[in-house]
């Protein structure tokens, strides 16, 4: 869409902030057609008259119908326009009113804290006119059925992958995150999503992961032997935290490649730890005690706090995906991520942000302060062949 083409509605019952609005907007976007409305009611009659716009500002704390109730008859009346949410109120409401976006199925394209400043509307401009690219298609892959998920186990479809972690304080690499892959005979590569939910389902889980798992210590042994300081980061199903022998499972296959306990982080999700039981407890601790480190997996997905989170023996929060790509955007969510690291650096955790995608992802969890990440900007997944050359690549061109 050509710029002049754009139409930008914002809403405010305050005619100063309406003013400074067009303002800056007016510099940073001068053809843009901007119209201004003092209610909600204001704009809700214009849309009954006329094609909705491309981009609608909304303040939430309004005299009359204020900005909630306003998204409600948004969504009634299956409203297509990116909104971006103005307003003074505190960053937990701005971030519940995200999610109730989400809920109506509402295009939240970020929020702008007030008191506006020029940066946000710069920011919010350049977001808008920036070209759009088309999400790659990838078609629905059917989950494995229990016949293909054991003959992937017999026949060793499964392997490791491995994707590279880094510190910010001086971009070394810190270790890879070990993740999963399988080939299947007829259907090719095989996408996560459609085995490990039928691994657990069939309850292969933990014979698969005590698999990948072996794989992979047989490769940083390796790599260790070649004189590289690395550390592995394995995610583990709910599943295997109801076995109360899982310490002495990990202990003892460790052992047997003489792989300190201290280079594994077992990574568990937010949502497994929600209302953990006493089992679960037991098995934590007495990794923590023999010397595995435990990583919140995907923080930022569901409504834990680091404070519900100190209570558990966790030293590493990995940052979702979704919360740090909203956080780009979003200056409510931005300033939450803020919020959270602070909080953990006084709690002594560390934190590693996922899915960094952009040299404006890598920037910003920076800046910001955050102590490792990992995504695609730094690295796709890659097999054990390629760790060498990469790593050798990585330490030649950033360190």
């Amino acid at each position: 869409m050509r710029q002049a083409e754009l139409q930008c509605w914002l809403v405010d019952d305050s005619p100063t902030v309406r003013q400074v609005l067009l303002h800056l907007l007016h510099e940073q976007a001068p053809t843009w057609q901007l119209h201004e409305f003092a209610s909600g009611a204001d704009l809700l009659r214009q849309l009954s008259n006329s094609r909705a716009p491309e981009l609608i500002l909304i303040d939430l704390n309004m005299a009359g119908m204020d900005g909630v109730e306003l998204l409600r008859h948004l969504a009634a009346r299956s409203c297509k326009s990116q909104l971006v949410i103005c307003s003074g109120a505190p960053v937990r409401v701005l971030q519940s009113v995200g999610e109730l976006c989400r809920a109506l199925q509402l295009k939240l394209l970020g929020t702008i804290l007030k008191p506006v400043t020029m940066q946000a509307v710069t920011d919010l401009v350049r977001l808008v006119e920036q070209p759009q690219r088309a999400e790659p298609h990838r078609p629905v892959t059917a989950p494995l059925q229990v016949h293909e998920v054991l003959r992937a186990l017999q026949q060793h479809q499964f392997y490791p992958v491995y994707q590279p972690i880094i510190d910010l304080r001086n971009n070394s690499l810190r270790g890879f995150e070990v993740l999963s892959r399988c080939i299947h005979p007829s259907r090719g590569l095989v996408p996560p999503d459609a085995f490990i939910g039928s691994l657990e389902k069939y309850g292969l889980i933990q014979l698969h992961t005590f698999d990948n798992l072996e794989m992979a210590l047989r490769d940083l042994q390796g790599w260790l032997e070649q004189g590289l300081d690395l550390e592995l980061s394995v995610n583990l199903s709910p599943q295997l935290l109801d076995d109360l022998t899982l310490p002495e499972q990990l202990c003892q296959l460790l052992d047997s490649y003489q792989i300190p306990y201290t280079r594994l982080h077992l990574e568990v999700t937010e949502s497994s730890c929600a209302g953990t039981v006493a089992t679960r407890l037991d098995i934590l601790n007495r990794l923590v005690l023999r010397g595995f480190h435990l990583s919140i997996d995907d923080f930022g997905t569901s409504f834990s706090s680091l404070e519900r989170l100190q209570e558990l023996p966790f030293d590493t929060v990995k940052l979702d995906k979704g919360y740090i790509q909203r956080a780009l955007t979003d200056e409510a969510c931005r300033a939450s991520v803020e919020s959270t690291l602070m909080m953990a650096r006084r709690l002594d955790m560390r934190i590693v942000a996922e899915g960094i995608e952009t040299l404006a992802g890598w920037n910003m969890i920076h800046n910001a302060g955050c102590d490792m990440c990992q995504g695609y900007y730094v690295a796709a997944p890659m097999q054990a062949a390629q760790v060498l050359s990469w790593c050798q690549q990585w330490q030649q061109h950033y360190h």
